[in-house]
């Protein structure tokens, strides 16, 4: 791939992030957005490929069995990058044990105009609407908690790619 190819997934993999972040801040109202799920298909489209650029760059070091050279393919990111890249996953980590936490060990259904946890088929509880609704935006939380670490890391990992063709 060419710098240009590096640039063009790079500023898709930001958008996402940005569009994934918004998706997520909004789940502390307690609002899901309609349609948001798109960015799961994007946060997978874009990582992938991120995942493969970053192995070839790192087969093609001095040291490619070092286990310092996944992080020398980042060398070249900007330094907020790779600062904001850890805390990422740190967060993610967090936010999937807080997520775990708050479903109640299952995933919001509704049936006959009632609301429900369940794991699969089985009811644990029933639920207010209110209840019902904030269930809903905990697992839009625990889904776009993800999709902010694959989406950075994709971000970052395709803007030290286009470093790099630059530099050659």
């Amino acid at each position: 791939m060419n710098k240009s190819t590096y640039k063009l997934l790079g500023t898709l993999a930001g958008l996402s992030f940005a569009a994934a972040a918004a998706v997520h801040g909004l789940t502390f109202l307690g609002v899901t957005v309609p349609g948001a799920f798109v960015l799961h298909i994007a946060a997978l489209a874009l990582f992938f490929p991120a995942v493969i650029i970053s192995s070839t760059a790192q087969r093609r070091q001095k040291r490619p069995n070092s286990p310092w050279a996944a992080f020398a393919i980042l060398a070249p990111a900007p330094l907020w990058m790779k600062i904001v890249l850890p805390l990422c996953f740190l967060y993610t980590g967090v936010n999937f044990l807080l997520f775990m936490a708050l479903s109640g060990g299952g995933g919001p259904h509704q049936e006959a105009g009632k609301y429900y946890i369940m794991n699969h088929g089985v009811i644990i509880r029933e639920l207010t609407a209110s209840e019902y609704h904030w269930q809903q935006a905990y697992v839009a939380r625990g889904f776009s908690g993800h999709w902010l670490l694959f989406l950075f890391a994709a971000w970052t990992i395709y803007t030290a790619a286009a470093r790099r063709a630059q530099d050659v």
